[in-house]
């Protein structure tokens, strides 16, 4: 099958692309750290950068015990719905982190709600691009992570 001339299995790489994307936001964190700080010194003039940072670690954490989860789910799921549950989970920690104004809150928005989504989303793109064109399994996971790695490189500077 194919649209507008582009083998269905490309167009699922494309899309596994576009994902792993989305989820290179785990390391905007670095970018955002004392940006973060300043805003909810506001609220609490003891904060510290280095609280802030606990953001971060509770994040790695989560992302780390959900890419666990992520291959029990996706058999229960499938392949779109644990990518989709995983895509609300990253928003939803998103948008919720951009209302917090105390660490433990930014700590279950971002940290806990993205990282969850984050490590759900990780590997069913990987999964579904390997299903789609089973004869070149090994290009196309590597060359998806390496694209996704590749062009976080030039968003991470804005």
């Amino acid at each position: 099958m194919s649209y507008m001339g582009i083998n269905e299995g490309w167009l699922t790489v494309i899309g596994a692309i576009s994902i792993h994307l989305a989820i290179g936001t785990l390391y905007l964190w670095v970018n955002l750290t004392s940006m973060v700080t300043s805003y909810l010194k506001q609220h609490n003039e003891v904060l510290t950068y280095n609280d802030t940072i606990a953001v971060y670690a509770v994040e790695i954490l989560i992302v780390g015990f959900f890419m666990l989860l992520a291959k029990t789910v996706t058999d229960k799921l499938g392949l779109k719905l644990t990518c989709a549950f995983a895509g609300l989970m990253q928003v939803a920690g998103s948008l919720g982190s951009s209302y917090c104004t105390s660490l433990p809150a930014l700590i279950f928005c971002y940290g806990v709600l993205q990282g969850a989504g984050i490590g759900l989303g990780y590997s069913p793109p990987v999964m579904a691009a390997a299903r789609h064109i089973p004869d070149r399994k090994g290009l196309v996971t590597g060359k998806l992570i390496d694209i996704s790695t590749f062009l976080i490189c030039f968003t991470m500077q804005y």
